[in-house]
């Protein structure tokens, strides 16, 4: 009975020591219509911005990084939903989906419809798909960089910035919290464009990464990350852009 019983606890701390062990990763799904025409040069921009700019940050944070990168013939609505199926989100990830390409509005609701070389998506059908294999992330963000309304524009003017990291602050931000928090983001409201700077990428990604860049304060939350983003875009673009988003806490601080 007593090796019985040695057998079952060596098991259990083997188990409970494999469970600490085990990395957490930042995975990141980015769909960017690369192959636009008249639009390769920030459009290639916007992916090789972002696929950096996570890589630091899960650098930042202590993260493993995996990243799937989609676009041409990849670029499709089909080929959302299947990345998405294929995530395998362990305990306390971070799982971040970013779009940037043309986009509208169906008036069926205030987040945009994606437009692939399929079909259509709306961001909260793919905020839904998140969710039900998320249930282990720590956090959740679901980013379209698009447009708003059922137009489409470009703009040439050029903008620069620089960053200064306070790695600290960013781990806060991204995982010093109770329980899990959903966050879901799009560039501009029902109605509006989204702009594009042809050298940098679109105008929101420059602003939301130099947002989170640019976190000093201990007490940072996401709507505070998200307001400077939101005042940045409005201040750089041509015309009115203003972006939305809604940060979603679990109910159990526990989680």
């Amino acid at each position: 009975m007593k090796r019985i019983f040695l057998f079952f606890a060596i098991c259990f701390c083997v188990s409970s020591w494999s469970g600490i062990l085990e990395a957490q990763t930042l995975r990141a799904i980015l769909f960017v219509n690369e192959q636009e025409p008249e639009r390769e040069k920030d459009r290639r921009e916007d992916m090789k911005q972002m696929d950096a700019f996570w890589q630091e940050i899960a650098g930042a944070i202590g993260y493993d990084y995996q990243c799937s990168r989609h676009s041409g013939h990849d670029f499709t609505a089909e080929g959302i939903r299947n990345s998405i199926s294929a995530l395998n989100v362990g305990a306390n990830d971070i799982v971040v989906f970013y779009y940037s390409g043309h986009g509208y509005n169906d008036e069926t609701n205030v987040w945009p419809t994606l437009t692939l070389n399929d079909a259509g998506i709306q961001e909260i059908e793919i905020l839904k798909r998140l969710k039900k294999v998320n249930a282990k992330a720590k956090l959740t963000l679901c980013i379209a960089d698009c447009c708003n309304k059922p137009f489409r524009s470009r703009n040439t003017s050029s903008v620069a910035y620089s960053y200064e990291t306070d790695e600290s602050a960013v781990k806060k931000l991204f995982t010093g919290f109770k329980g899990k928090k959903t966050i879901i983001i799009s560039a501009s409201k029902q109605g509006q464009y989204s702009w594009s700077d042809q050298e940098q990428g679109a105008i929101f990604g420059m602003s939301f990464r130099q947002a989170v860049r640019n976190v000093a304060y201990e007490e940072a939350t996401w709507d505070m990350v998200m307001e400077k983003a939101k005042a940045q875009t409005m201040r750089r673009a041509p015309e009115l852009q203003i972006p939305q988003y809604n940060v979603t806490q679990s109910s159990d601080p526990f989680e």
